[in-house]
Parts: C-alpha cells; structure tokens; sequence
C-alpha cells in the first residue's frame, strides 16, 4: 500500500476485509501504515509491516553535483489538482515580485496543463516557468541536476521516488508537510518542510532556498542522499519483502501439511 489515493475511498477499496483475509500487508511508510490502522480491527495490526520503496544502486551510485547557482526550481510529478501547482506558481510571482528571478521547470503532463498554462500567463511567468510533458527518468535525473532543488507543493503524497532521486542526486527538496514527506524532508537538515495550502509558506521557503549559501545548500544534498542510501536502497528493501513472501508461504505449507494429514488419518479411519 502506498497511499494516497486509496485513503480517500477506504470504504469503497474495502481495505478492513482485504487486510483482514490477507497472509501479510506491506505498507510503504509508518505513515502509510497508521492509515491502515484505521480500517482494520486491531487484533490484525501485527500483519502490517513497513517496507520502504527504494532506488536501483544505479540511481543511489550517481556521483552527485553541486546545486545550481541560479535560483532555478523543478517539480516532477503528474500535472492533477492535488500536486498544488497553481499555488506553486502564485508563489513564484511573489518571489520575483520581490526582486529575486527564481524560475521552475514542470516535469510532467496531465489534466491540469491548461489551467497551468492559463495561471502562467496571468501572472505573467510565461518566461520563468517551462512544461517539458512526459520525461523518461534520465531525462528526470538531468533536470533535477540542473536545478537548485526540487519543489513539491502536493496537498496529498504518499512518500514520493522523486523525493528519494533529488536527495540521491544531492538536492534539496522543498515540500508541503503531507503523508510521510517529513521522514525525508527534515527542516533545515535536507530542505524545507512547509505547511500545505499557503502561497506564504510556498514563497517563503522558496526565499530561503534561493537566498541561502552554497555550502548549506550542499549539506542539506548531502544529508538527504545519506539517509536515502540508508533507507531507500532498493535490493536491500526488496530482501525485506523477499523474508516476508517465504514465511508467509512457510507457514501456507505448513497448514496444508497439517490438513493433509489430518484427511488422511479421517480417510484411514
């Protein structure tokens, strides 16, 4: 389970009956698992587990680069309403409104584009914002690299990979405090964790981050590219889940042995 969609509609997903008929449930964050604490009755808690989503070695063994000079953002992800980027852009005019010529690349295509294009050319960003549509993940990889640090201003996230690729990439990331995004996030130790909703909080960490030093901006990449090896690596998240798939079928063995030998000893009789 990775959250968030399927918490909007629980009932409809029937989530409490398919925890409670299964072997075993993986839920992505401790966040992601508290919500599945919700739908089912306690006594069923011990069957949810947390495995983390991961990146290949590839991706984790990219020799990191230094942050752009130039204010310059990128947010990655499907242009839809809940990732904010309406609010996004009101935030950026009000930061080059205020004499700093911060610019932001939108990785992604999707249902909201024209309204994007719309409020782009409203504000008057027309120059300061480029869409790129679909992108395969080098050319994710490049436009991370060449920004300043990832932007996300999501009203709902589960704990997204482009969060993990921008600190492997030695980013900071800019985020909305929603679902599981503050077990990364950390203020001021790899980026800037705001409230979701406010252009004000939008726009100030936008601030921050372009007005901050170099050197603070390479700790803050630094750290969050450390905690992703730790965490986020994805053979040894995938060895977790292997444990997971073998007792689980250790012990499907085991009942069926069990309920052959007691057919057997009823067939004997």
């Amino acid at each position: 389970m990775h959250g968030s969609d399927e918490f909007d509609r629980p009932i409809g997903l029937h989530l409490g009956t398919k925890i409670e008929q299964a072997a075993f449930v993986i839920a992505i964050t401790h966040f992601c698992a508290s919500q599945l604490y919700r739908w089912c009755d306690p006594r069923h808690w011990n069957k949810i587990s947390v495995v983390h989503c991961g990146l290949s070695r590839e991706f984790l063994e990219v020799e990191p680069t230094p942050p752009a000079t130039a204010p310059h953002f990128v947010s990655v992800g499907r242009l839809s309403g809940e990732k904010g980027h309406l609010l996004m852009l009101e935030a950026l005019a009000r930061v080059r409104d205020g004499g700093i010529p911060a610019t932001l690349t939108l990785v992604g295509d999707g249902e909201m584009r024209g309204r994007i294009e719309a409020a782009m050319m409203r504000l008057g960003l027309n120059d300061a914002v480029k869409i790129t549509g679909w992108a395969d993940e080098n050319q994710v990889r490049t436009h991370i690299a060449n920004a300043r640090a990832l932007l996300m201003a999501s009203f709902a996230e589960g704990l997204p990979i482009v969060v993990m690729e921008a600190f492997a990439l030695a980013r900071p990331v800019l985020a909305t405090n929603v679902g599981a995004l503050a077990d990364l996030v950390i203020n001021g130790r790899t980026g800037w964790l705001f409230t979701p909703g406010s252009v004000d909080a939008i726009a100030g960490a936008m601030r921050d981050c372009a007005t901050a030093e170099p050197a603070a901006l390479a700790a803050m990449g630094e750290e969050g590219r450390r905690i992703v090896r730790e965490q986020h690596d994805a053979q040894r998240e995938a060895a977790k889940l292997r444990v997971h798939f073998a007792e689980s079928l250790g012990h499907a063995e085991a009942s069926f042995q069990h309920e052959w030998l007691a057919r057997a000893e009823i067939e004997r009789a």
